[in-house]
């Protein structure tokens, strides 16, 4: 069966009137366990989040189902089938602001992915809940307003009660009992490996970009010093190069090898304004060896042997020199 991702957050407007930040919700903790419910529900588990990434101010994963729990296997169904195609996050807000450039309204600038779970309505639709500070879970309308509101008017990070937040400890792999110190202090431990890791990333990205250029610069001048010369020794004519320079791209190896075994081109001008001894001025700078590999060559070396029999004979007793007269 064929995976559909699903977009499980972005930066509209959600129908409670306020944003989410994509680039500011924290992800290792709910990479680690990626787990997937239905409706919000931990005790029914169709299967798991793979493919999390972000795109485009977009949070995208691939549902997993279990296939051999009958229950995850029909909700698989529905969402092959396109009946349900939506996904719902709960979030904890870690920082609510109203001066985002660009945001009419309330934004969450920083939060915790705390789970994702497949539901009949969309993510950013009324399909969201939200953990407070004090481990509440909110789900109704009004109450998940009224605490972001209230939020963006303090325009501070929520005070944190550990006793309360079971699910915000368990996200964050703590131990039972951790201090409220001890969760701000993993939450900017996290937010912290999260940009070294981006400018890591952007940093490799550029050198292999580099990399990519400084190949194909290279690849180019050796293409280019290849038929170029093949042109200026008359093995090529230039209404050729195209051609040629298209082959050697694909593969140089063997256009090299093409070119080398290639005889050297005598124009039909130069034979006619000297019909005696054009032809036969393209081999006199090559070997016996060499002119027996192609030919015309082959048909030089009668030819001279006939008309010059003692260079011929020079030749033949050299085979691996240059003899000229």
């Amino acid at each position: 069966m064929p995976k559909k991702p699903f977009i499980l957050s972005d930066e509209s407007k959600n129908s409670y009137g306020f944003y989410v930040l994509t680039d500011g919700i924290v992800l290792d903790t709910f990479r680690t366990n990626p787990v997937m419910l239905y409706n919000h529900n931990p005790n029914v588990v169709p299967g798991r989040w793979t493919d999390i990434t972000v795109e485009n101010q977009k949070l995208i994963a691939t549902p997993e189902f279990d296939m051999d729990d009958e229950d995850a296997k029909k909700l698989a169904g529905k969402v092959e089938r396109g009946f349900i195609k939506g996904a719902s996050i709960t979030i904890a807000p870690l920082e609510v602001r109203t001066d985002i450039p660009g945001f009419d309204g309330s934004v969450v600038t920083q939060c915790i992915l705390i789970e994702c779970s497949v539901c009949p309505v969309p993510s950013n639709g009324s399909a969201l809940r939200v953990l407070t500070a004090s481990g509440e879970l909110l789900s109704d309308d009004n109450a998940i307003r009224n605490y972001i509101s209230l939020s963006a008017q303090q325009q501070t990070q929520p005070k944190i009660d550990m006793k309360n937040l079971p699910l915000m400890v368990a996200a964050l792999q703590l131990a039972a009992g951790s201090t409220e110190e001890q969760v701000i202090e993993a939450i900017n431990k996290n937010l912290q490996k999260i940009t070294e890791l981006t400018n890591k990333n952007t940093e490799l990205e550029n050198k292999v970009s580099e990399l990519k250029t400084q190949l194909t610069n290279e690849s180019k001048l050796r293409v280019d010093a290849l038929v170029d010369g093949a042109i200026a020794s008359n093995k090529l004519t230039a209404a050729e190069r195209e051609t040629w320079h298209k082959l050697a791209t694909a593969d140089f190896d063997s256009t090299k090898k093409a070119l080398d075994s290639r005889p050297v081109h005598t124009p039909v001008v130069a034979q006619l304004n000297n019909p005696v001894n054009s032809a036969e001025a393209a081999f006199e700078n090559k070997t016996f060896l060499e002119l027996k590999k192609y030919p015309e060559g082959v048909a030089y070396l009668e030819r001279l042997s006939r008309s010059n029999a003692d260079l011929y004979n020079k030749k033949k007793a050299t085979p691996g020199a240059v003899v000229t007269a």
